[in-house]
């Protein structure tokens, strides 16, 4: 089973800040995902796409390329198809910035994360300073790009905008993604794999410390 159509309200889609059709787009993305049990690859290609670069541009709005970075073998994925969509739209310098942000993210993923282990946040904030730069003198603007992919989603065949006069909401967004026929499996699979992650993630975390301390105790 696929999805093959997002929903978006006309009130979301006609809002004069453009944020508001893209955050619903990607926020449909995530709850089908999340709570209806679809596979990345059961959605709509451009879509993923979408709202991996959605999300790309409101981190970096929101605290810059050192938030970017945060969980980069998790993201990097999704940093390659948002270049892809970059490329696809003919804005190759913003494609082009995110390849070398996303390889210069995993090359340096353990001393950043030396880093933050050792209290120093401002210097790793400072090592992803040039890509915030970088960014902010590319054409189209970052105000101007919003705007660009708020009505290149628009008009793409799997978005429909509903003129219905239910107040745009969790439920109603809900109400538009039929859930997958495996939610149930999938979603406790999925949360299975998380526990066994967090657990080897907090492993790790102990075996940093100690060596942290380590090296701090006196000889």
């Amino acid at each position: 089973m696929r999805l093959t159509e997002i929903v978006i309200p006309a009130s979301e889609a006609e809002a004069d800040n453009c944020w508001q059709a893209g955050a619903w787009a990607s926020q449909v993305i995530q709850m089908a995902i999340d709570e209806a049990g679809y596979e990345l690859d059961e959605l709509p290609e451009d879509a993923v796409r979408f709202d991996d670069l959605w999300d790309y541009l409101a981190r970096w709005a929101n605290s810059g390329h050192a938030l970017v970075s945060e969980n980069t073998d998790e993201n990097s994925g999704s940093w390659h198809r948002a270049a892809q969509l970059f490329d696809r739209l003919e804005f190759a310098g913003h494609g082009a910035l995110l390849r070398d942000f996303a390889a210069f993210a995993v090359a340096n993923r353990d001393r950043v994360n030396d880093l933050y282990a050792d209290g120093e946040e401002a210097t790793a904030r400072e090592l992803f300073e040039p890509f915030d730069d970088r960014l902010s003198a590319q054409s189209p603007s970052f105000d101007d790009l919003r705007f660009m992919l708020r009505d290149w989603l628009l008009r793409q065949p799997w978005v429909r905008v509903d003129d219905g006069d239910e107040p745009a909401s969790a439920a109603r967004m809900q109400r538009s993604i039929p859930r997958h026929p495996l939610a149930e499996q999938r979603l406790a699979a999925r949360k299975r794999q998380r526990l066994a992650e967090h657990h080897g993630e907090a492993a790790v975390l102990k075996r940093r410390l100690l060596a942290l301390l380590d090296r701090k105790s006196p000889r």
